[in-house]
């Protein structure tokens, strides 16, 4: 199993720190949030001894020849890249902005995500 780890600092142990945690999002969907999503995560920018914890299912990340795949679960900008959907979906993170640690129990998120665990989280707005 791979995950990320991230090394909170604190200058005392009497200091305290705001975790939030962030699953199942499905960003490049209909149904993400992510106007909220947003707005939560300046609220946690905005805060200095807040992180932001993301433990999977950013997307869909299925493409079109998957039976699962639906056209009207994807947003409609995104629609016309759908030989490259996942990669797509995952381009939307950029415009979140929330630090990416993936703690999910199945490869399958991973293997998603395996691209942005190589990039440094300023690239992604963290």
């Amino acid at each position: 199993m791979e995950t990320l780890d991230y090394e909170i600092q604190v200058n005392k142990i009497s200091d305290w720190v705001r975790l939030w945690f962030f699953a199942d999002t499905h960003q490049g969907t209909v149904a993400c949030a992510e106007t909220h999503m947003r707005n939560t995560v300046k609220e946690i920018a905005d805060d200095s001894n807040a992180y932001a914890c993301h433990m999977g299912d950013i997307g869909d990340f299925i493409n079109y020849t998957d039976p699962r795949f639906e056209i009207y679960g994807v947003v409609p900008e995104l629609r016309h890249h759908l030989d490259d959907l996942p990669r797509q979906q995952v381009k939307t993170v950029k415009n979140i902005g929330y630090e990416l640690i993936s703690s999910k129990a199945t490869d399958l998120v991973r293997v998603a995500l395996h691209d942005l665990k190589e990039c440094p989280l300023q690239d992604l707005g963290a």
